[in-house]
């Protein structure tokens, strides 16, 4: 079942499109991966999610509510990180927590048990009295967080929601994000740190243009891309010309990269395949540090699309 439904969805800003006809889904209490260079219309995208902007054409439903039609259904069940979010410098942790509590309508009682709860989530225990001036970014993407979450909406929109942390920061936020996923929680997260999002997403959406690329769950896309090919590295220590030479004769090799003394590519590599190859470079006179077999991860994912395939 999907809880997030893009239909034939347009966004269009004066004469430019953000976001072209797109279609995807991501099911009940997946986390999915929203990815994609700047200018992709990510954010965009997020935002009509989120009722901050109307869609030009098309619609979206989450949790099959309109959010054109539907709009305050919707916000009940959605809980929104924007990429810059501002909160009030001059209260506490707890003030500010209180506060949004109070626009849900909540009773004291319940804001403060409420409050509570979140504050051990997000262990900010220990800043609870602190004013939001004085707390690290860290801390304020925390509060934030809490703040998105108060009124314990089974959909979170997290728009690059590791900006700015720091790495222990990245860490604590992965671990809370596995954990709103084991609560059944359903997560859309726009990143471009793919390193990051491989550890906790299960669904994965590619925008380029403002056109889908790929999306469904990752494991259907890794099978649709790989066509029995694998990623593979090799360290070039010395000859890279003829490292090149030999990958570009070799059938079966695809979408050859260059990073630095590190050569890229995916291989159709049956049984020995991979071995003989290796035999090959190593002919070549060229130095080289191994041949190493890579994951189908979010960033091999992410590397096999070609720009020219637009949906």
């Amino acid at each position: 079942m999907s809880m997030i439904a893009c239909h034939n969805l347009s966004r269009a800003y004066d004469q430019h499109w953000a976001v072209r006809n797109i279609d995807f889904r991501v099911p009940t209490g997946s986390v999915c991966a929203l990815v994609g260079p700047n200018g992709a219309g990510k954010s965009s995208t997020i935002k009509m999610m989120a009722t901050l902007l109307e869609p030009t054409g098309g619609r979206i439903t989450i949790d099959g509510h309109d959010v054109v039609t539907d709009r305050d259904a919707v916000r009940r069940k959605v809980g929104y990180l924007p990429d810059h979010f501002t909160l009030y410098e001059d209260m506490t942790v707890t003030q500010c927590l209180s506060f949004y509590g109070a626009c849900y309508d909540m009773g004291r009682t319940a804001r403060a048990r409420r409050v509570a709860e979140l504050v051990d989530l997000l262990d900010l225990r220990a800043k609870v009295d602190a004013p939001i001036s004085g707390l690290s970014r860290g801390m304020k993407q925390r509060v934030g967080l809490a703040r998105a979450l108060f009124h314990d909406p089974p959909v979170l929109l997290l728009d690059e929601p590791a900006s700015g942390l720091d790495p222990a920061a990245r860490i604590a936020l992965r671990k809370l994000f596995v954990r709103l996923k084991e609560e059944g929680k359903t997560l859309l997260v726009s990143s471009h740190v793919l390193t990051e999002l491989n550890t906790f997403c299960d669904a994965i959406v590619i925008l380029q243009q403002g056109r889908v690329l790929e999306s469904g769950r990752l494991s259907d896309v890794q099978a649709r891309l790989s066509r029995g090919r694998l990623p593979y590295t090799v360290t070039v220590v010395s000859g890279m010309p003829l490292v090149i030479a030999c990958l570009e004769q070799t059938p079966g090799v695809e979408e050859l990269t260059m990073e630095g003394d590190v050569v890229r590519f995916s291989f159709l590599a049956s049984r020995g395949r991979a071995a003989e190859l290796l035999t090959r470079l190593v002919q070549t006179g060229a130095a080289i540090d191994g041949l190493e077999r890579g994951k189908q991860d979010l960033e091999w994912v992410y590397q096999s699309i070609s720009a020219d395939r637009v949906n």
